[in-house]
């Protein structure tokens, strides 16, 4: 099996070489530099992530309650700056923070009072902590509720009692302009209301025992005459 392998690494080697040596020298360079530059990228992106992680470090913890519950959805900010997170449903968090340096954690609940932290971490080094924040109560001054009849000292201030409502007279003269006081209401009781084909006045014309009338009366609102029938 071994001889196999060592056959297999020869036969590519030499097809290799073979590949190369009848490819212009323009063509072996460019593929050769190329390489090279993919290896250069390679090893800047890994100084690079190992840089960052070198300059940050990583705060972790749980906020809790005074019943050492989780509090979901509280805000943990860095002070004077926009930079923060929201804690999951078991209260827990994760922040980056510039390392060798000591910064200010603000913890935020609605419901809670604001509590600062002070906290520093060595690079690349994680902290776990665990926050306790307390209830904010606000007391209110004591409403009370009287019924208290004002005087009328005022220009324009009129009181009518219920009862005497009933008896004063009404700015709308008859029912049929109440009906259309009401909003959405229909009102049959108007000037445009036709009986017998015309007019609610007009009289009921029968020919034959047919009861007739004149389109074009309806819309003038004129009562037919007796020259219909003669």
């Amino acid at each position: 099996m071994c001889i196999n392998i060592y056959r297999k690494v020869y036969y590519k080697n030499m097809f290799q070489r073979q590949y190369l040596s009848s490819l212009p020298q323009t063509m072996i360079m460019r593929y050769f530099l190329q390489r090279l530059w993919l290896l250069l990228s390679v090893f800047v992106l890994c100084l690079t992530a190992n840089a960052q992680r070198e300059l940050t470090a990583t705060i972790t913890g749980n906020v809790l309650n005074d019943d050492m519950q989780p509090i979901a959805g509280a805000s943990v900010q860095i002070l004077n700056q926009n930079k923060g997170v929201i804690t999951n449903a078991d209260g827990s968090f994760s922040i980056v923070v510039p390392a060798q340096k000591a910064i200010a954690l603000v913890f935020k609940a609605v419901g809670f009072r604001g509590t600062p932290l002070f906290a520093a971490g060595r690079r690349g080094e994680k902290v776990t902590v665990t926050i306790k924040l307390i209830r904010s109560e606000q007391n209110l001054d004591t409403v009370v509720v009287r019924n208290t009849k004002r005087d009328r000292i005022e220009a324009g201030l009129i009181t009518i009692e219920a009862e005497k409502a009933l008896l004063n007279p009404s700015p709308i003269g008859g029912i049929e302009s109440l009906i259309k006081v009401l909003v959405g209401s229909n009102n049959e009781l108007s000037s445009q209301y036709n009986v017998r084909g015309g007019s609610y006045d007009e009289n009921l014309v029968y020919v034959n025992d047919f009861e007739v009338f004149r389109p074009y009366l309806v819309r003038s609102g004129q009562q037919e005459g007796l020259s219909f029938i003669n």
